[in-house]
């Protein structure tokens, strides 16, 4: 009996193998660098290359939008300008300011974007970090106040009614950065992603576990691991920026109130909720507050959820209603 051989074009075999490269899903990471600290997208999904690459670009216009040290930047145009000068900016600024604000109520003034007086006083990323004079702070402290900040609706303008005021999004910028860049992945039909700006981090899809790191230990090392789907989950704590003096730590996180960093008790604040930008805020918020204190703030937030490790190494479960 013979045998018959059927020859397949070489055409046909190379399209079968670019439609399986299409269809199937690929897992694709990238890091890069922006808003001050080293991001990384990692996506599964076709097309991924792309969905990466184009969030990506979203996280660095958004720092460019909000940046405090690029000259055409809305905040910095705001910070320039003179006291009781409306200063138009785009509704994306504004709505993100507009957030802060309330949140800003709701913490009775715990997360207050207008502290940026106190971070540049202060300095505490210089090569040269000093606890500055009472006097200095006494006056920085003067011009922090979130209800001295005015807006205007409908052109979307904001006004500082203090001379030498500024403001910072520096603790929500990045959370609501991550938002947008799991939007972008969501649009381009990625499932499966897990979206990094160094400490704010989001799990789009299947259930991940992700570590809260140690205060002053080596990096990887975690005083708890959380498992999350579709949630933020955003560190803030006193380990990543500061310096020491006469026995003493002095952080990047500050407390309104005293002008001082804030010493409320707690080392590590970690917020779990949907909104990257709340997360943040809120992380910044509870550090600042204290133990008590936190518990109450974050039960006027549905949905979110915080794990507090204390000064005295207690680990605190606390959740909104």
């Amino acid at each position: 009996m013979k045998k018959i051989l059927y020859a397949v074009p070489a055409a046909v075999v190379l399209v079968a193998i670019a439609a399986a490269v299409i269809l199937y899903p690929k897992t694709v990471k990238v890091t890069d660098y922006a808003m001050n600290t080293q991001i990384t997208i990692t996506a599964k999904s076709r097309g991924a290359d792309r969905a990466v690459k184009d969030a990506i670009s979203e996280v660095k216009r958004i720092d460019s939008l909000m940046s405090p040290s690029l000259s055409t930047s809305d905040i910095c145009r705001i910070n320039s300008a003179k006291a009781n000068t409306r200063v138009q900016i785009s509704p994306e600024t504004y709505s993100l300011i507009e957030m802060s604000l309330q949140i800003s109520q709701k913490t009775d003034g715990a997360f207050d974007i207008s502290v940026n007086p106190l971070i540049e006083l202060w300095d505490i990323t210089s090569s040269k970090p000093r606890i500055p004079s009472e006097g200095d702070i006494s006056k920085a402290k003067s011009l922090v106040n979130y209800r001295d900040i005015s807006l205007n609706s409908s052109d979307k303008s904001v006004l500082l009614k203090k001379e030498g005021m500024s403001i910072s999004l520096g603790a929500v910028a990045k959370g609501y950065a991550a938002d947008r860049a799991v939007e972008i992945l969501r649009n381009h039909g990625v499932k499966e992603a897990i979206v990094d700006l160094g400490g704010n981090v989001y799990v789009l899809g299947d259930k991940k576990r992700i570590g809260i790191q140690t205060p002053f230990k080596k990096r990887g090392e975690y005083f708890k691991v959380c498992t999350v789907s579709d949630k933020a989950v955003v560190t803030c704590g006193a380990y990543e920026r500061y310096f020491e003096e006469n026995g003493r730590i002095y952080h990047h996180i500050f407390d309104p109130n005293t002008g001082y960093p804030a010493s409320s008790g707690i080392k590590s604040v970690t917020v779990i909720c949907a909104n990257s930008a709340l997360a943040d805020a809120l992380s910044t918020a509870l550090f600042v507050s204290g133990e008590e204190r936190a518990e109450q703030i974050i039960a006027g937030f549905d949905g979110a959820e915080a794990i507090i490790l204390t000064d005295d190494n207690r680990t605190l479960n606390i959740s909104g209603n």
